[in-house]
């Protein structure tokens, strides 16, 4: 092997980590990119003015007091997840359709809300963002390939993504109170933990084939994600209602590590701990309004999502992070790691639109429900790549409700997520190929590699299924006071 190519091997496993994928910990403009429960998803996410037991948890813990008895909830979510990606360079090189492989995901929450008599509740829940739960797969995790006409080729994404894999649970607190017969009050907070999983490549020089690759694979845990919600709930008159519900989530601050590794210079494999990723949320506010008529309702959601924020991910290594190896390159050792690695992301600030409703079919039996929902652009265009591609997203949203024992209902929700495909064209592409040498003339930035190019296409099916346990009410035993009226009242009637 020639001094050059042991130089670009070695420098690729040095800067490996210079195309690291940072999972997008989130979505469309945050962390709550679909709705999350089975009466939400069945009616298209408007609840803020609505929800009631555990699902004011999330949607607008104002209102957790108004239920007469215990409430006890379940629900799983499956995601069905779509995105392909057709990668096209500037010099016109085209490559194979590339496709998300991942099963499909199920996002489970649970909790329970309590009145405290008329005018309190409390609440406890387990809420994952259902978008912050989420799994992408493009090529096979071990060697970032892909089968096209029964051979294995390099994923044409893999210096962007191969694998996104995250988790997420916000044990959650809320309470609410009454400030008036017709006006409430609520706070809920959650302690987020939130684990986060990528596998991406490094190319060993602008344009190089794969077998120069290194593989990055980076896997963190934030045990601490504060997020709080404020929410304020009104019924001006009998029948209408109106909220406004603020949230805020801060910072993934995760504790990680990486791991690097090629087949180049007769193959190598190391580990680097210290690592720390942090990305920005952001904030969301909400007003909800809402007419109820005793046999139907409607309610109309509107939302701002502040996640411009969420401009980069930042990759911090230790000042002293090294490999060992003893490689130099006039003079300057190779061994040394950078001490910090931005990934752009360039999200932007979204508007939101949902409206739904239910329609009693069958007094306290039967409800059907149904909705819409509207996101706008959450990207910068030129920075969509398969793992942050936040295209203006459309859906439509049933459900039904079916309560089979006075005290269980079991819920059931539908939507389907529609995207435009979105074409970032070769000039537009600003997302770098993350390489581990620039020989000349390659060090000239104009030659400079970009990865993101091409057609973008998805959407997403969310099926919900949910079960409402409510305890019976507790009967009430009479006083003293009580029975002696009782007692007089009988006498009377029989005189």
């Amino acid at each position: 092997m020639s001094d050059v190519v042991r130089i670009v091997s070695w420098t690729s496993l040095i800067y490996g980590l210079l195309s690291l994928s940072i999972p997008r910990v989130g979505h469309a403009g945050g962390i709550e990119s679909t709705v999350a429960g089975a009466r939400a998803v069945g009616r298209g996410g408007a609840m803020g003015a609505s929800a009631t037991g555990f699902d004011a948890l999330r949607y607008n813990p104002a209102r957790l007091h108004l239920t007469k008895r215990w409430n006890i909830g379940l629900d799983a979510q499956l995601h069905i997840t779509d995105v392909c990606f057709d990668r096209e360079d500037l010099d016109g090189t085209t490559y194979p359709t590339v496709c998300n492989e991942a099963a499909p995901l199920v996002v489970p929450q649970l909790g329970v809300s309590i009145p405290l008599g008329k005018r309190f509740g409390i609440a406890f829940g387990i809420l994952p963002p259902p978008s912050a739960t989420s799994k992408l797969e493009f090529g096979d995790p071990t060697d970032g390939t892909i089968e096209v006409d029964g051979q294995r080729v390099a994923s044409p994404s893999r210096h962007a993504n191969v694998v996104t894999d995250n988790s997420a649970l916000f044990p959650t607190v809320g309470f609410s109170a009454s400030l008036h017969e017709r006006v409430r009050a609520g706070v809920s907070f959650g302690s987020g933990i939130v684990m986060v999983k990528s596998i991406s490549y490094t190319a060993g020089m602008p344009g190089a084939g794969p077998t120069l690759d290194t593989r990055n694979a980076l896997s963190g845990v934030d045990y601490f994600v504060p997020k709080i919600t404020f929410a304020v709930d009104a019924e001006p008159i009998n029948g209408f209602s109106i909220a406004s519900i603020t949230s805020y989530t801060a910072d993934v601050n995760a504790d990680a590590a990486l791991f690097l590794s090629g087949l180049s210079g007769g193959g190598f494999s190391t580990r680097v701990d210290g690592v720390k990723v942090n990305q920005p949320f952001g904030w969301e506010t909400t007003v909800a309004l809402r007419y109820a008529h005793p046999r139907f309702d409607v309610e109309v959601d509107v939302a701002y999502q502040g996640h411009a924020a969420t401009q980069r991910t930042t990759v911090d290594i230790p000042d002293d992070a090294a490999l060992p190896i003893d490689v130099s390159v006039d003079g300057m050792p190779l061994g040394a790691l950078p001490d910090v690695k931005y990934v752009e992301r360039r999200w932007r600030n979204q508007f939101v639109l949902r409206a739904g409703g239910d329609a009693i079919v069958i007094p306290d039996r039967l409800w059907l429900r149904a909705g819409v929902s509207y996101e706008s652009n959450g990207n910068t265009h030129g920075y969509q790549s398969v793992e942050n591609f936040l295209a203006p997203r459309t859906a439509l949203h049933v459900g039904t409700s079916v309560r089979v024992h006075p005290a269980l209902q079991l819920n059931f929700g539908y939507s389907k997520i529609f995207q435009p495909d979105t074409t970032v064209v070769p000039e537009d592409a600003r997302v770098e190929q993350g390489v581990g040498s620039r020989p000349p003339p390659l060090d000239d930035p104009s030659r400079t590699v970009y990865i993101n190019g091409g057609r973008y296409r998805g959407g997403v099916h969310v099926i919900a299924l949910g079960l409402t346990f409510e305890l019976p009410a507790p009967e009430s035993k009479p006083t003293l006071a009580a029975a002696k009226t009782s007692e007089d009242s009988a006498n009377r009637e029989r005189q």
